[in-house]
């Protein structure tokens, strides 16, 4: 009987330690984070509303407003060099969003720096999202940079050219931008 209480105890010991660990997904997803930083990512956490949620999901039986919110990371890009005027917006996935690009929506009033009506800027944009993963959840521009906000899925993490292939998109974005503010400054950034 004592053997069975030691064993018991054991397996209790173990198990607490084995159940605070991280798991091999949460251990690729830090992997991952500390990758990002060679390609000059930032990386932080944030809410996002999930815009696409069902209607059933928004509000409960008894009528209250449910709020249903993504946790993101984001992996934040900044410019090379200061660029004086930079265009200022988030769009935020939304499927039956249609302006001012197809599937996505402007985050609230911000938008400076560029008109809703430059379409080849729009066009220029909406090709560079379709490039980046269905988890993507928004992209922002700033004055100091570009964002990347989305989950971190397994499909994701487990990409081996999530990183490169996310700062080329940021690089090409952050490009137009410098071309659209009127600099001739050089943006590649250091990888």
């Amino acid at each position: 009987m004592d053997w069975l209480i030691i064993a018991l105890l054991i397996v209790v010991a173990f198990g607490g330690v084995a159940y605070v660990l991280p798991s091999k997904f949460q251990r690729e997803v830090g992997k991952l984070r500390l990758e990002a930083r060679q390609f000059g990512f930032s990386t932080s956490l944030m809410n996002v509303a999930n815009l696409n949620a069902e209607a059933a999901d928004r509000v409960t039986a008894g009528g209250k407003v449910r709020f249903r919110d993504n946790f993101c990371a984001v992996y934040h890009k900044r410019y090379a060099k200061k660029v004086p005027h930079a265009p200022l917006w988030r769009l935020d996935r939304y499927d039956k969003g249609k302006f001012p690009v197809p599937a996505w929506t402007l985050h609230g009033d911000a938008l400076e720096g560029v008109d809703l009506s430059n379409a080849p800027y729009w066009k220029d944009v909406q090709g560079l999202l379709a490039t980046m993963p269905r988890t993507c959840r928004a992209v922002e521009c700033n004055a100091d940079g570009i964002s990347w906000i989305g989950i971190e899925a397994r499909e994701v993490v487990l990409a081996g050219d999530f990183l490169k292939n996310l700062a080329n998109a940021l690089d090409s974005l952050a490009e137009l931008n410098v071309n659209l503010s009127g600099t001739d400054e050089d943006l590649k950034s250091d990888p």
